[in-house]
This record gives C-alpha cells, structure tokens and sequence, in this order.
C-alpha cells in the first residue's frame, strides 16, 4: 500500500476540523490571541451569525511585519519554544493551529502595527494565495475572516442557522468576559452593541454579561482560605435564584473556562433540599493556582 505525503494545503483542511468547528471556535481562538498579545481592550464584530464575517480589533503589541507570514503557517507559535514549556503554560493559546487552520476555510486579512515599528502592515490570504504590504494602521491588531468554510461545502452546509450560529458566539464571549474580567471587551452583532465589560475586575464582567436581578443578588465569594498555592474567588447565587439549567455555571482556571461534573455535582450538593429537582445554582467560580500544576495540553480544547 502506498503512502502518501500530504499536500500543506490538504493538511491544513484536516487541522482545521479539529480547531474550527463553527464561527464561535473562530471568535474563541482569535480573542484568545489578542489577550495572549497584551491586550486591555477587545472589540468583536459579527455579521449572520458570524458566518458571513468576524472581525476582532485589539489594542496589544502587534505583530512585526517580518513575522506577518508565519501567522498562517501551521505549528507556527510565540507561546512555546521547547516542550518543557508545556509544563507551565500561561498563555491562553500555545499550539500554533488557530490562524493557519482558520485561513485554510475563510478569507482572512489582518492589519497590526508592531508596538517598536512606524508603520502598519497587512496580510491577506485566500486560497492559499498570500499577501503582505504596507498600510496605515495606528496601534494593535485586526484581524477579518470572511466567508467561512466557503471552499469547503460539505462543512458548510453543517453549519447551523444563522439565529443559533450567533447564539453560539454569544455564549463564547459570555463566557470569556467573566474569564477575563480585566480586559474590556465590547461584543457587536450586525453593529449592534450586546455586551461592554468595562475591564475593572470580576465585579463589572458579572454585571456587564447577567441581567441585573440576578447579578445584585449573588453573594461575593472572597478569597475562600487555603494553603498558599490556591485561591479561589467569585460570585455565587442563593438559593432562591437559580436557572432551569447549568449555563450560568462559570468555573475559571488560571483564565481558562473548564468543564468539571464532580465540581459541579459538589455544589449542587451543597445546595441540598433547599433546591428543587433540575434547579441549578448561578456561581462564577474563579480558581488560581500554579501553573505547573496544571496540564491544559491534555485535552484537545483545553477545557478539562
């Protein structure tokens, strides 16, 4: 049986089914990178649901002109440089898959001005065709991807509507806020501003994303004591403010919202008869610890 060497541009479309899954995967990586970048400020824009095109604009360090091209090569990264790093990560993204698979099934063009460089720089790519020049940009980076999975119709018509496709996205930068509450992030769909956190700590992330019955009604968790390696903080609701469902359910590790059942089941538990059965608790529990403690590269999307 022969075998056969991939071509990058088959390879890419393979990568890009385990990273891109839907335009809230696209938002999800991008916005990650942005705060891996320095950012204090994100803006994000989608139009259909994100299908039809993403844009996010962050005010961190730029990308140097020189580098611009490495940004789609697959396994291409600044977050690592030897596998001894994997065991302290503190970045959001590491694995360099992100902005090469993305490119593999959109058009993509990213603006950025390199914090220590006068000008801007720009890239576009598209079918694998790339292009990189000069232009007038003032600080930070945009990157657009437009027309999702337009090379790829089998995927594409997987896609959900437009109406549930945005719902996902929502339900990304929710949750991202509340990660990160000390970048200000303001989330627009089809131009229509839906969520401005005002980056000033959990407090503001919480208000900004709940309604405000629910966000003036849960109990400050602060600092819950422990040995010297782990912290953990938040908010949680009582017991007579509760949801039909677990999507309130924030746990945030080292800036990183995770997917933990026992936990979860522990403070369902906790609740014990003075909730009724399939109500479940509102908490926003924000845990840190070392990072050597702690394997993100065990599972693929970096959330258990």
């Amino acid at each position: 049986m022969k075998i056969n060497l991939l071509d990058s541009s088959i390879y890419n479309l393979i990568s890009a089914g385990e990273v891109v899954e839907n335009p809230a995967s696209v938002v999800k990586e991008l916005v990650e990178n942005s705060i891996d970048a320095g950012a204090t400020n994100v803006s994000v824009y989608i139009e259909d649901g994100g299908i039809k095109s993403i844009e996010v604009i962050d005010n961190g360090s730029g990308i140097q002109k020189d580098e611009l091209y490495k940004t789609i090569l697959p396994h291409a990264t600044s977050k690592i440089k030897e596998a001894d790093d994997l065991y302290t990560i503190s970045t959001l993204g590491f694995r360099g898959e992100a902005l090469a698979s993305i490119s593999a099934v959109s058009e993509v063009e990213i603006r950025t001005k390199y914090f220590d460089e006068e000008n801007g720089a720009y890239l576009y790519a598209k079918n694998g065709q790339t292009e990189i020049g000069d232009c007038a940009y003032s600080a930070g980076t945009s990157i657009k991807v437009s027309n999702l999975f337009y090379n790829t119709p089998a995927r594409y018509k997987f896609l959900a509507s437009k109406s549930t496709e945005e719902g996902y996205v929502t339900k990304h930068i929710f949750r991202l806020i509340l990660a990160n509450p000390n970048v200000a992030i303001s989330y627009y769909i089809d131009n229509k501003l839906t969520y401005s956190s005002p980056g000033n700590g959990l407090k503001g992330a919480v208000e900004s994303v709940f309604m405000p019955k629910i966000a003036n009604s849960l109990i400050e968790i602060d600092d819950i004591p422990s040995d010297d390696n782990l912290r953990i903080t938040g908010y949680i609701s009582p017991a007579d403010v509760f949801k039909n469902n677990r999507n309130f359910q924030i746990v945030i590790l080292n800036g990183r919202v995770i997917t933990d059942q026992t936990m979860s089941a522990t403070i369902q538990n906790a609740y014990g008869t003075r909730l009724m059965s399939r109500c479940f608790p509102i908490y926003v529990l924000n845990i840190v610890m070392p990072f050597d403690e702690v394997d993100v590269n065990v599972h693929p999307n970096k959330k258990r």
